[in-house]
């Protein structure tokens, strides 16, 4: 099997990022103006639902994604800091910190740019969380309309 440079599999991955939070941000928009109709509401909670499990799982394939990329970095750091150390040169904390994260600079990369999508997934578990929240409360305004009572389910 060949072995890919940090930054071919950090463009890669920037690709398919975009394609995901294209897809997860229609996804969302899409489920916001099915609920908007009174009468879509049982659909659209069955979208919802099963769109949060999806939406989790993907979220967690990346975080086990980072978790692995993040022993490698850690791993190899520390393999740096050794080699740095023990050189017959003596570098300046200055220097040291430079050569370090200089050599690592697209694994730090990959690992910011794993984060900053994870983050995006969790932002958009957090937008279809308020949108069940939203349908409750839709509901709970519906059925007060009707007979003018309220249930308390929680």
């Amino acid at each position: 099997m060949e072995k890919k440079e940090p930054s071919e599999v950090k463009n890669k991955l920037s690709v398919q990022i975009i394609e995901d939070e294209t897809y997860w941000t229609d996804e969302v928009k899409k489920l916001a103006k099915v609920i908007r109709n009174l009468e879509d509401i049982p659909l659209g909670q069955v979208n919802l639902h099963s769109t949060m499990a999806r939406l989790d799982d993907y979220r967690m394939r990346f975080i086990n994604i980072y978790d692995k990329r993040n022993i490698k970095f850690r791993k190899l750091k520390a393999d740096k800091i050794k080699e740095v150390w023990d050189s017959p040169y003596k570098y300046n904390a200055k220097e040291k910190e430079d050569i370090i994260y200089g050599d690592l600079a697209d694994e730090y990369a990959l690992l910011d740019l794993l984060t900053a999508h994870i983050e995006f997934l969790a932002r958009k578990y957090q937008a279809l969380l308020q949108i069940t929240y939203a349908v409750k409360n839709r509901i709970e305004l519906e059925k007060y309309h009707r007979t003018g009572l309220t249930t308390d389910d929680d």
